[in-house]
C-alpha cells in the first residue's frame, strides 16, 4: 500500500481527492494550514514548508495543492503567493529523496492567448495576465529544473475545475451557474464566445490515481472538454431548466483551448 501525503486536504480539490483515494486503498495523510477549514483528522496543520526530510521520507507520493490557487488571491503584492506558490515548492523538493511529487499546475500558465487558441504542452510562448499566472509558469519551471536533475515529478496543468467536492467552491463557472440557477432560476454570463478547458474534479482523482500507478515525470495538460461560455450554460440550462441572461463583457478574460493529448 502506498503512503500518500496530501498537502492541502482541506481545500476545494484535496478534500475530494482525499476521500477518492482513501477509498481506492491507499494510506492517506492530510496536511492543511487551514486557512478556510479544519479537521480533525488532519496529520499535520502547518505550513508545509515546515515539514522536516525526515516527515517527508515515510511518505510514497507526495500531492502539492497548498498554495494560492485563484487569480483573485495572487492581486497585489506578488511576495505572498510567490512565497507560498514557487519559494515553499523548491523548499519541498529539496528535502525529498526518490519519492513521486504530484503538483496542481495551471493552464493559467498559456496567458494572454489569441482567441480560441490550442495550446499543447510544447507551447514556450508565455504573456502573463496576471500574478497568478506568473506564480504557476515559475513552478512549472523549477519542475522541469528539477526533473532534469533526476527527480521523479509530475505537473497537472488543470483546466478550469467544476464539480462536487465536501469544500466547495462556488465562485468556479458550472459550480457558479449552478447555485445560481437554484437560487434564482436563471444563468447570468459574460464574453459567451469565449473557450475554456473544462476539468471535472471527479477526473483529476482518475487521473491522479493513474500516475501514481503509472508514474511518467512530466507536465500534462489535463481537461474533459474544450467548450465555448455559450455551449456550457446551454447545457447547464437544459438540464435545470433555467434561463441564460447575459451581462456586458469583461475585458482580459482568458480565452483559449487545450490539447489534452
Amino acid at each position: 500500500m502506498k503512503k500518500i501525503l496530501l498537502l492541502g486536504a482541506l481545500g476545494y480539490i484535496g478534500s475530494r481527492l482525499d476521500q477518492v483515494l482513501n477509498d481506492a486503498g491507499y494510506d492517506v495523510k492530510g496536511q492543511d494550514i487551514c486557512w478556510f477549514h479544519t479537521s480533525d483528522k488532519l496529520w499535520s496543520k502547518q505550513d508545509y514548508d515546515h515539514l522536516t526530510r525526515e516527515d517527508l521520507e515515510q511518505f510514497d507520493v507526495v500531492i502539492v495543492l497548498a498554495g494560492h490557487s485563484s487569480v483573485p488571491s495572487c492581486n497585489g503584492d506578488l511576495y505572498s503567493p510567490w512565497l507560498n506558490n514557487v519559494t515553499n515548492f523548491v523548499n519541498l523538493l529539496d528535502k525529498l529523496d526518490d519519492q513521486l511529487v504530484i503538483y496542481a499546475s495551471s493552464a493559467s500558465v498559456y496567458g494572454n492567448s489569441e482567441p480560441g487558441e490550442t495550446h499543447k504542452e510544447t507551447n514556450k510562448t508565455f504573456v502573463p495576465v496576471n500574478n497568478y499566472d506568473v506564480t504557476k509558469y515559475a513552478l512549472d519551471q523549477q519542475a522541469l529544473l528539477a526533473n532534469h536533475h533526476g527527480k521523479n515529478i509530475i505537473g497537472l496543468r488543470f483546466g478550469t475545475v467544476n464539480g462536487w467536492s465536501p469544500n466547495l467552491r462556488e465562485d468556479l463557472m458550472i459550480n457558479s451557474m449552478t447555485k445560481r440557477s437554484v437560487e434564482q432560476g436563471s444563468i447570468l454570463i459574460n464574453n459567451k464566445s469565449i473557450s475554456r478547458p473544462i476539468l471535472g474534479i471527479a477526473d483529476i482523482a482518475r487521473v491522479v490515481d493513474r500516475v501514481i500507478q503509472n508514474p511518467v515525470s512530466g507536465i500534462y495538460n489535463l481537461a474533459s472538454v474544450n467548450a465555448t461560455v455559450d455551449s456550457i450554460s446551454t447545457s447547464v440550462s437544459e438540464i435545470l431548466s433555467t434561463t441564460v441572461v447575459e451581462s456586458p463583457d469583461i475585458s482580459g478574460t482568458y480565452d483559449f483551448m487545450m490539447d489534452v493529448t
